[in-house]
């Protein structure tokens, strides 16, 4: 059995983990059958308590600290990103996986130090945004693998998401990873650099690679998310097996497969995703802020361990 707890258990994630984890979600009954939440550390009010009395979370730690000895995993759902350097840096000090919800971090070097300890320490690591776990990511993602094996190239792209801009959890870091994380594991985790400058409506991006550029729009008045792939098809009649992608993502599986790609995890000790893709889209995220308050178009810094 996987013991797992929870840091920071405000948000609804780790009441959906809970549920997953205890047996109180049907729609998953069997699956999770050797994994089980049994701590809990918030300071929010009340947040403790409703995870005990609504699915069986029965350790309320004072500390993170007093965990140490009581999980297997950690699972830091805190809100603000700010937090969650400090909230897992004594879990992978003391070898215990962590998986640390979007964003990883907010700060550039706290995201590469715990993964260099991470990585030094042999500990697996999981998180970021749900949506790089998608059915409808993923399928975009093996849209672009098979474009490259046939030699197909990318001519653009458009990546849409929702952004939360006034926040007590970090401002624009707090909702913005939803789009780094559609954009990153579809269209490459290393463009070269961005420019953004805030709408009426949200921030509007150039996200430049080497050979194409992807618009990338966050709404603030819409909850849509969405991937466009185009191909030079509508410019070369002559190769008609060129196709574009337009795909609207949901979030109807995301927190299941979130759920599964950490019992996953900590079943077979392996990471479905290498450090560097962990933390580059902190990296990403960090280089659009820049470029929001410039007005120039920012680097965006390669994550290196």
């Amino acid at each position: 059995m996987f013991r797992v707890g929870f840091l920071g258990s405000v948000n609804s994630h780790a009441d959906l983990f809970a549920a997953m984890f205890n047996g109180y979600d049907k729609s998953v009954q069997g699956e999770f059958d050797d994994i089980q939440a049994v701590a809990t550390y918030s300071t929010y009010p009340g947040v403790d308590e409703k995870l005990k009395e609504k699915y069986g979370v029965e350790f309320i730690a004072k500390s993170p600290e007093e965990m140490l000895d009581k999980i297997d995993a950690a699972i830091v759902t805190a809100r603000d990103g700010r937090l969650h350097a400090q909230m897992a840096r004594p879990f992978i000090e003391a070898g215990i996986p962590v998986f640390i919800d979007k964003p990883f971090t907010q700060d550039e070097d706290e995201a590469i130090e715990l993964a260099r300890l991470a990585r030094d320490k042999g500990v697996p690591l999981m998180g970021g945004s749900c949506l790089k776990l998608c059915p409808e990511t993923k399928a975009a993602i093996r849209f672009v693998e098979e474009l490259r094996k046939k030699e197909i190239p990318i001519v653009g792209g458009t990546v849409m998401a929702p952004v939360n801009l006034e926040n007590e959890w970090g401002g624009f870091f707090f909702y913005a990873g939803h789009l780094a994380e559609i954009c990153l594991p579809v269209f490459g985790y290393y463009p070269q650099w961005v420019s953004a400058s805030e709408t009426k409506n949200g921030v509007a991006l150039i996200i430049h690679y080497d050979d194409f550029d992807v618009t990338g729009l966050y709404t603030a008045g819409r909850w849509d998310y969405e991937v466009e792939i185009y191909t030079p098809q509508q410019l070369d009649a002559t190769k008609p097996d060129n196709k574009d992608l337009t795909q609207p993502i949901t979030l109807d599986m995301a927190f299941v497969e979130e759920a599964r790609n950490i019992a996953r995890t900590l079943r077979t000790g392996r990471m479905e995703h290498t450090y560097e893709e962990l933390i580059q889209p902190v990296m990403f995220l960090n280089a659009v802020y820049r470029a929001m308050k410039s007005g120039k178009r920012e680097a965006i810094r390669v994550a290196e361990l």
